[in-house]
């Protein structure tokens, strides 16, 4: 009795942190940044600024 209590816990253990891994790894790496921001956010990098800039320029949206 008490082996397959330590077996099932074993296997159980081993579930969970298969479950976690999968997980873990199957999130993207993408940010998204919010583009109306990134003008005076200071954690925006520059490369992420310009390309709002051009998004924001081509959008020509009229702020009332």
């Amino acid at each position: 009795m008490r082996a397959t209590t330590a077996a099932f816990g074993i296997v159980l253990a081993l579930f969970i942190m298969f479950g976690a891994f999968v997980i873990s790894v199957g999130q993207p790496d993408e940010r998204v940044y919010d583009c109306r921001v990134a003008e005076f956010h200071p954690d925006y990098p520059p490369k992420v600024r310009q390309a709002c800039r051009e998004i924001m320029k081509d959008r020509k949206v009229n702020w009332i």
